[in-house]
């Protein structure tokens, strides 16, 4: 009688029990991430960061025609020979090889199965050569081939922001201004692997979201193809994404450019934030990571930050100076290599090449070869540089 009733309850104990251990595993997950990372101070110097230590640049023309026109970059991927770009206003992704010929243009917008009515973000899986494509109205997941074909939908239960691929895993995030910031792990018929929470999540307590959109512009998600980089507003962390954990690769501690923790709690007009924050410069929102053999790379509301591993050294920039071209301030990351690439309108860059030859200075390849030929194409240009 005995042995049976320990038998009756043993499955009961045994489920306790992995509650009781599931407990302690997100625990640990919850407060590992926090103040882990290799802090970077910021120097004092500011200036423009000269891209000739970074070798050449790579220039792109892209093929654009009626069917894939550009009016604005979101997010760059590339893979192989393959250049990826999300347009969100024209609510596209055009498929160019690395000469930036068109190969494809995905814009399925309508009501059927195989459409769209809004694309949110875009990231690639390089294992198995798909496009993935985060939807809006319905909530879904597009898979798409490098040729843009599409292959199938998969249903998703939350209304994600934002997505990145890598290594056989999906991280979307939803909702930036929860008291705790949750990033969901799927594999790639999207069932949830995880969820990776970032507690003590701090946010301006004003409930506009035009304000909010203008002083801490959400969370932003980065990958290179093998992790992925995290980072939230009013956190100067940027957290790495591997498998189904997360930790604290970075910390940044930008001196004058920090926001105050005491700031975010007090009681805030807009107008009165906005003078404040106008005033102060203080860095609150970081929309770009890069890292690669050079350093780290992080685009903020306040400019360019850029941490240097051979000097040890993070420092501000107005703009990364190009020896042809000038400075340039708009920057992105080449999701899937350690590139960040700008781009232009056609009509700029030639203007540019212009008054440099009208001001007798040197031209040099590649430049003159894509001037040559956005003369008559009227194409935007990308710029690599390799970090």
């Amino acid at each position: 009688m005995k042995l049976t009733n320990r038998v009756i309850h043993l499955p009961g104990v045994l489920l306790i029990l992995a509650s009781i251990l599931l407990h302690a595993c997100q625990t640990i997950a919850e407060t590992t991430v926090l103040h882990s990372g290799k802090k970077l101070h910021l120097s004092d110097n500011e200036q423009t960061l000269e891209t000739r230590q970074w070798g050449k640049p790579c220039v792109v023309p892209l093929e654009t025609n009626d069917q894939c026109l550009i009016k604005d970059i979101d997010r760059i991927c590339v893979d192989d020979s393959l250049i990826f770009v999300f347009d969100h206003r024209m609510n596209q992704v055009g498929i160019f090889d690395r000469q930036g010929r068109l190969q494809s243009c995905i814009r399925d917008i309508g009501q059927g199965s195989a459409e769209y009515v809004q694309i949110k973000d875009m990231t690639l899986n390089r294992e198995k050569k798909q496009v993935i494509i985060l939807c809006g109205r319905p909530e879904k997941i597009m898979l798409y081939r490098y040729d843009g074909k599409f292959i199938k939908n998969i249903a998703i239960q939350k209304g994600y922001a934002e997505i990145a691929h890598a290594n056989q895993r999906t991280y979307a995030w939803t909702d930036a201004y929860a008291d705790s910031t949750t990033i969901d792990c799927l594999d790639e018929n999207g069932t949830l692997l995880s969820v990776l929470t970032l507690p003590h999540a701090r946010f301006l307590p004003i409930e506009n979201e035009g304000y909010r959109y203008s002083f801490g512009k959400g969370c932003h998600l980065t990958s290179d193809g093998e992790q992925v980089f995290f980072a939230r507003p009013y956190d100067n962390a940027i957290y790495q994404l591997k498998g189904d954990s997360i930790s604290e690769a970075y910390f940044l501690d930008l001196k004058d450019y920090n926001l105050p923790p005491e700031v975010l709690e007090l009681d805030w007009t807009h107008k009165k934030f906005a003078e404040c924050f106008r005033q102060n410069r203080y860095a609150v929102s970081f929309l770009e990571m890069t890292q690669g053999a050079k350093g780290l790379f992080v685009k903020s509301n306040q400019g360019l930050f850029f941490y240097d591993k051979s000097t040890d050294c993070l420092q501000r920039y107005h703009a990364i100076g190009d020896d042809q071209l000038g400075g340039f301030s708009n920057f992105h990351s080449a999701n899937g290599e350690a590139k960040i690439v700008t781009w232009l309108p056609s009509e700029t860059f030639m203007q540019t090449i212009q008054r440099m030859q009208e001001f007798g200075k040197q031209v040099g390849e590649p430049y003159l070869s894509v001037y040559r030929q956005a003369k008559e194409d009227d194409n935007p240009i990308l710029i690599f540089y390799a970090l």
